[in-house]
């Protein structure tokens, strides 16, 4: 995958967040990256590995949706996070 920088302008989401949370401060996107990784850890049990299978339901055995978005974008990130 070929990644391009994004230089976010993020005022209009700490303005949100800062409505709960005063006092926030966010570092895109280092902080991003940190709570991707802390999402990927609470659900590593659910994650598909090699063994895993779709379930069947309605009579179609997947793969489903969310296998080709896990799939698709734990690969990205994967090779996101060994380019550095």
């Amino acid at each position: 995958p070929d990644f391009v920088a994004v230089d976010a302008d993020l005022a209009r989401a700490l303005n949100c967040l800062r409505m709960t949370t005063p006092e926030l401060e966010l570092e895109y996107p280092l902080d991003a990256e940190r709570h991707f990784e802390e999402i990927g850890r609470a659900m590593e049990p659910w994650l598909q590995g090699e063994s895993h299978r779709p379930h069947c339901a309605a009579g179609y055995c997947g793969p489903w949706l969310e296998n080709v978005w896990i799939s698709t974008f734990g690969a990205c990130w994967a090779w996101r996070r060994a380019a550095g």
